[in-house]
């Protein structure tokens, strides 16, 4: 649990930080962050194409496949938003 505490006060600080300093350093942390988002639906989306191919195969029952994916486009809908 602390160390899950110590990554989001991590996660903060650096979030600040890197809104404080000059106009250059602020920009560049905002397309960091934009390439993070993309990778991060780039990904999701990946894994929702094998959930799919998973399902087709019959190596994934539909319930459980269902539930997968439904959860992928709702952090695909976060990390889009």
């Amino acid at each position: 649990m602390d160390a899950a505490a110590a990554r989001v006060i991590d996660s903060y600080r650096a979030r600040i930080e890197s809104r404080t300093g000059d106009d250059g350093e602020v920009e560049l942390a905002r397309l960091g962050e934009a390439f993070e988002r993309e990778l991060r639906v780039a990904g999701l989306m990946a894994e929702r194409t094998e959930l799919f191919r998973e399902l087709r195969n019959g190596n994934l029952g539909s319930a459980t496949a269902h539930k997968l994916i439904r959860e992928i486009d709702l952090l695909k809908a976060r990390h889009s938003g």
